[in-house]
């Protein structure tokens, strides 16, 4: 249970070479150790991807019977989860979000086959049962429109997408 920059507390196997590690601070990375490619999920954002992994499913569902499926889905921030039917995979990226231009991916992410996507599922139902203080996280949660406007987790950049289609219209 090794890592180059933090301590592994609990890690979980998904088929492959692709494992999901829990670190000391409760954060979550997963890991494709044949590839070297990872991602790292922040404890909240990795609450609010699990408390959404219905809404991904629904694609995975409609992308295995190659209904047209083109999905994205913010998860924190600069983090999506996307769904394309025509590479039957589950990808988990990072994201550069620049004014005037559309979201452009970076390099730090990984891709799972539908598969692997199963077990990740079952994963996480036995991460919830065997480590509680995934239930004492909460994913963001925001007093106000402007706190919400100034939530780096919720609008990946100030000069974002998100943000000026939000809040252009006051």
């Amino acid at each position: 249970m090794d890592h180059p920059y933090f301590e592994i507390m609990h890690s979980f196997h998904i088929g492959d070479s692709i494992n999901v590690h829990v670190t000391e601070d409760d954060d979550v990375i997963i890991v494709d150790n044949e590839s070297g490619n990872e991602i790292f999920f922040h404890a909240q954002q990795w609450v609010r991807f699990i408390q959404q992994i219905d809404i991904i499913d629904n694609a995975v569902q409609r992308a295995m019977t190659y209904t047209p499926t083109t999905f994205q889905l913010h998860v924190g921030y600069r983090l999506y989860v996307g769904v394309c039917d025509r590479f039957q995979n589950v990808d988990i990226r990072r994201w550069t979000i620049r004014v005037g231009l559309q979201a452009r991916t970076e390099t730090t992410g990984i891709s799972l086959t539908f598969t692997q996507w199963e077990n990740l599922k079952t994963v996480v139902d036995q991460m919830i049962d065997e480590l509680h203080q995934f239930t004492a996280i909460s994913p963001c949660c925001h007093e106000s429109q402007r706190a919400m406007e100034s939530c780096s987790e919720c609008n990946p950049t100030p000069d974002s997408f998100v943000y000026r289609f939000l809040f252009m219209y006051r």
